[in-house]
């Protein structure tokens, strides 16, 4: 079964913490570059930032000290990024909420399960951590993407369009809790510890 296999997952807390990693940092540019290829206007001039001036324009809005970056490698000694997602973690009124602002994986690894693993590893760091929601914005195009969340359980809501010609926003907003992530697949679990 291809989902058998056990990967690690490291936790950075800000973005110094991850830039103080170099390899991995310059991996986790690496792996967003092969991802978003073609989905932002300043692609070429992000291309020639160096791997803490790229990162700290991924961030944009968010506070790069309050980001939070969880790393999935093949195991606790690997240095090898084989996925990257990067959050942010601030109260709602129903309780702490992560807004992931990057999620992305090894384009060869794509396809076999491991972004469900990755997924599950980061809702189990939630639940333990009192995160009540987990949130972000998915492309509509990203088919793989949102079948991912919503096998997980994701609610998933259309954005207001912000075109001028009032056309379908290109992005979709999803929410999922993270307990009820780990709910749905309860029959996975003891493959991901």
């Amino acid at each position: 079964n291809k989902m058998q296999e056990t990967h690690h997952l490291s936790v950075c807390f800000g973005l110094n913490e991850l830039l103080q990693r170099r390899d991995e940092a310059q991996q986790v540019k690496n792996l967003i570059q092969q991802n978003f290829s073609g989905d932002f206007p300043e692609e070429e001039e992000m291309k020639l930032l160096s791997v803490d001036s790229f990162l700290e324009e991924l961030c944009g809005y968010h506070d790069p000290d309050s980001t939070v970056w969880f790393l999935l490698s093949p195991d606790s000694h690997a240095k090898i990024v084989l996925g990257a997602c990067g959050a942010t973690k601030f109260p709602t009124k129903n309780g702490e909420k992560f807004y992931i602002f990057n999620l992305c994986l090894d384009k060869q690894m794509q396809g076999k399960g491991l972004g469900i693993q990755f997924m599950l590893m980061i809702a189990r760091y939630c639940v333990r951590n009192g995160i009540q929601i987990v949130s972000g914005t998915v492309k509509r195009s990203n088919e793989r993407l949102i079948s991912m969340y919503t096998k997980m359980g994701a609610v998933l809501n259309e954005l207001d369009s912000v075109s001028s010609d009032n056309s379908p926003s290109p992005l979709v907003r999803f929410e999922a809790n993270p307990k009820q992530v780990l709910e749905n697949f309860k029959f996975l679990q003891r493959s991901f510890r």
